[in-house]
This record gives C-alpha cells, structure tokens and sequence, in this order.
C-alpha cells in the first residue's frame, strides 16, 4: 500500500487548513489507489484532535510535540517558533520515500498527490535530492489521532 505523509505547518492555520480540507475532499481518489493518507505536525495531540474534529477530517493526524519524529523525515522547525515547514512524502508499499514536495501549494497538493502516487516512474515529478532528508519511513513515538 502506497501512502502519503503530510507534514503541515500547524493545525488550525490557513495553509494547513486548506491542505487539510483537500485531502479529505480528495480523500477517495487516493483511497481508490490503495493508498493512505497520514498528517503529523508538531502540534499537541489536544490540538490535532480538536482540529481533526473541527475539519471532519477522514484521515489520521499525528501529533509530535517535541518534533523528534518530524526532524527524523529532514524537518528543521522554525527558528522563531515550533513551526515544521510544509513538505509532503510520497511513501512506496516497501515504506521507502519515493517522493518529496517542499513548500507544496496547500490547495493543490492532494490533487497531485492523487495523480502521481500510482504513476509510472518517468511520468512522476522528480525529488529533488537533498542530503538531510530520511530515505526510510520513520516510526517514532507520535500520538494518534483517529476519527
């Protein structure tokens, strides 16, 4: 099974509420995919559950307060706050990150997550390289939140 990892800025904020809502507007498309997708912030768990309330989001959140699970995919947080920047990952069925978007565009990012997770390897965009980001699916000690 394919997946999708989002790593939004902050639960409640205009970019991530707009990446949030389309996911789960979007959320059937990628389903049909076998695919999954996952949100993890650095967001208190409280937080996330109230902002997965809030945004009847059908896809799960995960809250990482203390940011170790978030620097794990290459995340540096803000200097002047506990803010992630805004990247998304592609994950492969063997948990291997075939792809990552930095900066994505908040409303179009499920629609190309949608198009690209099953596309052939010369159709998909290019990652580009960077050394500090994780080449493998990190499980760390985030908390769930489920709806």
């Amino acid at each position: 099974m394919d997946g999708a990892v989002l790593l939004p800025q902050a639960a409640g904020t205009p970019g991530c509420t707009k990446q949030a809502d389309a996911f789960r507007d979007n959320i059937k498309a990628i389903r049909d995919q076998g695919a999954e997708v996952y949100g993890i912030s650095t967001d208190s768990v409280e937080a996330q559950a109230d902002f997965h309330k809030e945004q009847q989001l059908v896809f799960i959140l995960l809250a990482d307060p203390d940011g170790v699970v978030t620097e794990q995919y290459g995340q540096r947080r803000c200097r002047c706050c506990t803010l992630a920047k805004r990247w998304t990952f592609i994950i492969g069925p063997d948990l291997t990150i075939r792809q990552v978007q930095h900066d994505v565009d908040p409303t179009m990012d499920a629609q190309r997550v949608a198009a690209e997770i099953h596309a052939p390897e010369e159709q998909r965009r290019p990652t580009p390289r960077r050394p500090d980001h994780a080449i493998r699916v990190i499980r760390g000690p985030a908390a769930t939140t489920r709806g």
